[in-house]
């Protein structure tokens, strides 16, 4: 099966299907035994079921206002990480985006005052936080002390 650009090899190891990636595959051997498919399924229903264990389950879902010109661009650099898109009005939609955990939300500085993150309370927490970390870091009294920074 190909995923990604990438080959993999399915089949089963001790009765439990596992999928291989074929560049890592160092040796092999040739069986003259003709191979048992399990009757309660098929190739297709085996590598989803493994590319879903595969993945990982969100840590959290992000919910936010975006601005809707901005929706083409954050589709591009969110992709699958976002899991629901909802019209509001003509300005804004909301937005479901998932993440491992809730530090992933600095993703979405990237888009500045055209995101308003929502919930869950954590990520509204930290997405403030940053942004306050960020303005401390660039304020004008800040930057007397960086290294290397020119007079």
């Amino acid at each position: 099966m190909n995923k990604a650009g990438s080959w993999y090899l399915v089949a089963d190891v001790n009765g439990k299907p596992h999928m291989f990636k074929t560049t890592r595959i160092e040796d092999r051997e040739a069986l003259t035994d003709t191979a048992v498919l399990r009757a309660d399924c098929d190739l297709r229903s085996v590598w989803w079921d493994l590319l879903t264990d595969f993945q990982s389950a969100p840590g959290i879902e992000v919910h936010a206002l975006l601005r809707s010109t901005r929706l083409d661009l954050a589709q591009r650099i969110l992709g699958t990480r976002i899991a629901n898109i909802t019209n509001t009005d003509e300005e804004w939609i909301t937005i479901t985006v998932r993440y491992p955990d809730v530090e992933s939300v600095r993703q979405l500085l990237q888009f500045g005052d055209h995101i308003r993150i929502l919930s869950p309370v954590e990520a509204v927490t930290r997405f403030h936080d940053v942004a306050a970390q960020i303005m401390q870091a660039h304020s004008s009294n800040s930057s007397t002390n960086v290294p290397g920074q020119y007079s």
